[in-house]
C-alpha cells in the first residue's frame, strides 16, 4: 500500500509539472518579440514601483531594515511587491493590446516598419486596455451601484488579488527574494542584501571565519550595499560584520530583563565591504559620543543605505506580465476582450492549483 501511495504521489507531481508547462505556454503563445517587450516592460514597472517605495521609506518615513518591530519593513515589502506585480500586469496588458493592432501586418512584413506605421494606434490601444482593466476598481468609491456594476467591481478586485498573489509567490518562492530587502539597509542590522551569516561571538573573526566571510562576500556581496567588490584590488575585500554590532550587543546585554534571565545577545557575522564597514564605524562612534540611549537605532532610518541595484526579485514584474496575458489568434481585440482574456487566464491558474491540491489530498 505504501509503495502504491508513493507511486500515486509521483504521478501527481509529474502531472502537476506538465500542467504548469501547459498553463504557461497556453493555447496561443505570444510571439517571442512581444513576450520580450512585455517582460521588459513588466520588469521596468516593478523596478519603478520598488524604487519609489524605497525612496518614500528613506526620505519621508525613515524606515530601514533595522526598523522595529521587524514586521514593519516586511509588511511594506509585501505591499510593494503586490503593487509592483499589479503594475507589471498592466504593462503586460498594454503591450498585448499594442501588438494586437499590428499582428496581421507584422506577420507579413518587418516588425520595425509595423511599429512605426501604427505607433499612435498602438499607444491608444494600450491606454484603452489599461483603463478598462483599472476602471471597475474605481467603483469602490461609489455606493449607488447597480447589481451588474457590483458584480463587475467584485470580479475586478478578485482579479487584482489573484495577480498580486501570483506576484508574491513568484517573488518569494521562485526568485527566492526577501520582502524586507525592499527597505533601505540599516548599518546596525541585517542589510537588504543579507543572505547567509555564520555564528559569532564578541571577538573578532578567526582566520577560518575570515576565509568563509570572504567567500560569502564574493558570492552574495556586501550585506549592506550588495557590492561584490569585483574591481577592487584589495586583498581583503570583506570584513566580518557583527550583527548586532559589538557596541550595540553590549548595550543590549545591560537590559534588566536580560540580566535577570541571564541571556546573552546572539550574534552573526555577515560579509561587509570596507566602505560600509567604515561608514558603520563612524555612525556608531558619533552615536556613542552623543550618549545615544539606543544604539540599535543608529545607522537606520534616514541614515540607512539607499540602494538602487537591479536585483533578481525585480524580474517578478516581467514574469507576471507574461503569465497574465496572451495573444488572440484573431489579431486586434477590443479593450474589453483583452481584459476578459486576461482575467480568464489568471483565474485558470487558481482553478488549476485547487484541482491539484484536491488530487494530492485524495492520495493521503
Amino acid at each position: 500500500p505504501s509503495s502504491s501511495r508513493a507511486n500515486d504521489l509521483v504521478d501527481s507531481i509529474s502531472s502537476t509539472a506538465d500542467g504548469i508547462i501547459r498553463e504557461i505556454s497556453g493555447d496561443q503563445p505570444p510571439k517571442f518579440h512581444q513576450q520580450a517587450i512585455a517582460f521588459f516592460s513588466g520588469t521596468a514597472s516593478f523596478y519603478a514601483t520598488s524604487f519609489a517605495s524605497q525612496l518614500m521609506q528613506h526620505k519621508v518615513l525613515g524606515i530601514s531594515t533595522g526598523t522595529r518591530p521587524s514586521v514593519i519593513p516586511t509588511a511594506i515589502g509585501i505591499a510593494t511587491v503586490a503593487a509592483g506585480s499589479w503594475m507589471g500586469h498592466l504593462a503586460g496588458v498594454g503591450v498585448t493590446s499594442a501588438f494586437g493592432t499590428i499582428k496581421d501586418k507584422y506577420l507579413r512584413g518587418s516588425l520595425a516598419e509595423s511599429i512605426l506605421d501604427q505607433l499612435p494606434q498602438m499607444r491608444l490601444a494600450a491606454a484603452q486596455s489599461i483603463h478598462e482593466m483599472a476602471r471597475p476598481l474605481k467603483l469602490i468609491m461609489r455606493d449607488d451601484l447597480s447589481r451588474g456594476e457590483r458584480r463587475e467591481r467584485n470580479q475586478a478586485w478578485m482579479h487584482a488579488a489573484r495577480v498580486c498573489v501570483l506576484g508574491l509567490l513568484t517573488y518569494k518562492m521562485v526568485l527566492r527574494s526577501n520582502f524586507f530587502s525592499i527597505s533601505p539597509s540599516s548599518y546596525t542590522h541585517k542589510g537588504s542584501f543579507a543572505r547567509v551569516g555564520i555564528p559569532a561571538t564578541m571577538n573578532y573573526a578567526s582566520p577560518s571565519q575570515r576565509i568563509q566571510i570572504e567567500k560569502l562576500g564574493r558570492r552574495w556581496g556586501c550585506h549592506t550595499c550588495g557590492s561584490r567588490m569585483i574591481f577592487s584590488k584589495l586583498s581583503t575585500k570583506f570584513h566580518g560584520d557583527h550583527i548586532p554590532p559589538v557596541s550595540v550587543a553590549k548595550q543590549m546585554s545591560q537590559q534588566t530583563w536580560r540580566k535577570f534571565l541571564d541571556l546573552t545577545v546572539p550574534q552573526k557575522f555577515y560579509p561587509q565591504c570596507v566602505n560600509c564597514s567604515g561608514k558603520q564605524g563612524s555612525l556608531l562612534s558619533k552615536a556613542v559620543n552623543e550618549g545615544m540611549r539606543n544604539l540599535s537605532r543608529a545607522g537606520g532610518g534616514k541614515d540607512g543605505y539607499f540602494h538602487s541595484n537591479f536585483r533578481i526579485g525585480h524580474l517578478t514584474g516581467g514574469a507576471v506580465a507574461i503569465l497574465t496575458t496572451s495573444i488572440s489568434a484573431q489579431g486586434t481585440q477590443t479593450p474589453e476582450a483583452v481584459v476578459s482574456s486576461s482575467r480568464l487566464r489568471v483565474k485558470s491558474y487558481q482553478d488549476w492549483a485547487q484541482e491539484r491540491l484536491r488530487k494530492i489530498r485524495s492520495i493521503f
